[in-house]
């Protein structure tokens, strides 16, 4: 969360320096805001926004176990995750903003004030990212039995 918040001082720090005076931080928090997820104008309630972005982190933790955690995975891990990254951006962006990560949305509503709908960007994600967790824990990942 440091991170994303750092990452959103820095962007309203450098867009404040624009040409016109009287608008510098107006510009920056608008465009810091319009950085911000948001569900598609028309047609996508709160139940279906949560739902989209489980369906998205889910897949995308998924993918990380599969290639990057289980000992058994191919070492393919970055192009598996950044493949995965890019078609839950593709499929779930136009919905959501498919932001995926709670952080990714806390840093620039921190800086802009436009907190809309973070219920989603929280609730979808930690859902979809422990569901993945507990499926491939539970069913898919082999444990050593000789140290164990």
């Amino acid at each position: 969360m440091a991170g994303a918040s750092f990452a959103g001082l820095v962007l309203l720090f450098v867009f404040t320096w624009q040409p016109e005076p009287g608008q510098q931080i107006v510009l920056a928090k608008t465009v810091l805001a319009n950085g911000t997820p948001y569900l598609a104008l028309k047609g996508i309630s709160n139940f279906q926004g949560i739902v989209i972005e489980a369906i998205l982190t889910f897949f995308l933790v998924f993918v990380v176990y599969g290639t990057a955690v289980d000992g058994r995975a191919p070492k393919i891990g970055g192009l598996a995750i950044g493949l995965t990254v890019t078609l839950d951006i593709l499929f779930g962006g136009p919905f959501t903003g498919a932001a995926m990560n709670p952080a990714r949305v806390f840093g620039p509503a921190l800086v802009s004030g436009h907190w809309d709908n973070q219920m989603i960007y929280w609730v979808g994600p930690l859902l979809g990212g422990g569901l993945a967790g507990l499926v491939y824990g539970r069913f898919l990942i082999k444990t050593d039995s000789a140290s164990a």
